[in-house]
């Protein structure tokens, strides 16, 4: 199949966008910029219709590199993520999921293999938009050397919009940056034993409230994420890996029930720590009704590593 130069691709599609009197995805609104502050009704309507699932972090997003929108990003262990879209007042607009490459439309995948050969798929990043119940849409991240780029498909492999996927503003996070920050031999490392992986985040993070770490998250499509936790002078120290409540360790489990019998274990927020030592530990999230909330790691056998609000 004849390759399109993605130079050309790209200035055919904006031509397209620029004559045509509807927007690609039924809503613009314009070149503005976000406040920063997440609006109340965000945070309200994840709190009602998502209450199973944890709020990774909320962003402004560019769809289409004319439509700033919020972004809300949220987990539910190791099932498949899901993004929440609202529109620049806090009203909601859609949500995305992700999904395999395998699961993709055929037309799709067609208009895919029409893109230039220098870029990939980077199958960790596709999400099904479903703007209406008869609107569907797909958004798939493509990487080069280069640069990256969002392309938004019509269910008949029709190219809705591109756009640049190297400008997004993270709110929330703790020094945030990206994979370009890192260290090549850091990058090496994750190409390495991680190369199915994309690296989602860098930030710094604090642990029990006296150690800091570099964390590395690392997102795989539908399957569970990894965060890295190197120190500050780069040697991995552990890894930390989403996993069910079921598999904490009876120890753990029993400590729970017998020590923190007034508070809720969230089942969206428990984590496995193993240590470059061969070490293993357990990070859980306790929720109580009378208002203080506890983040707490524990050693395999049950006995406490530390404990804060």
């Amino acid at each position: 199949m004849k390759k399109l130069s993605f130079k050309m691709f790209l200035f055919a599609v904006l031509i397209i966008s620029l004559n045509s009197c509807d927007e690609p995805l039924g809503y613009n609104a314009g070149p503005l910029s976000l406040s920063g502050n997440v609006p109340s009704e965000v945070i309200d309507y994840l709190d009602i219709n998502f209450p199973d699932y944890q709020q990774r972090k909320t962003k402004e997003e560019d769809i289409c590199n004319d439509t700033l929108v919020y972004e809300a990003e949220l987990e539910n262990g190791s099932g498949p993520d899901i993004n929440v879209y609202f529109k620049a007042n806090g009203s909601y607009w859609f949500t995305g999921f992700e999904i395999a490459y395998d699961s993709l439309p055929v037309a799709v995948k067609v208009g895919i293999e029409a893109l230039d050969a220098s870029y990939i798929v980077d199958q960790s990043d596709i999400e099904r938009w479903e703007i209406t119940a008869d609107s569907i849409v797909y958004k798939i991240e493509v990487r080069s050397l280069v640069d990256d780029a969002d392309v938004i498909f019509a269910l008949d492999g029709t190219v809705l919009c591109v756009s640049n996927d190297n400008d997004d503003d993270d709110n929330g996070d703790d020094d945030d940056n990206g994979a370009s920050d890192l260290p090549a031999v850091v990058v090496d490392f994750i190409n390495q034993e991680y190369g199915s992986y994309r690296i989602e985040s860098v930030e710094t993070e604090d642990v029990c409230d006296d150690k800091r770490y570099y964390e590395v998250e690392l997102e795989d499509g539908v399957g569970p994420d990894l965060e890295l936790y190197f120190s500050l002078d780069w040697a991995l120290q552990f890894v930390m890996t989403e996993i069910n409540r079921s598999d904490l360790s009876d120890e753990v489990k029993a400590v729970i029930a017998s020590d923190y019998a007034g508070y809720e274990l969230e089942s969206d927020d428990v984590y496995r720590l193993d240590w470059t030592d061969g070490s293993v530990m357990f990070e859980v999230e306790l929720e109580s009704d009378k208002g203080k909330d506890l983040e707490v790691i524990f050693y395999a056998d049950g006995s406490i590593f530390c404990e804060e609000d």
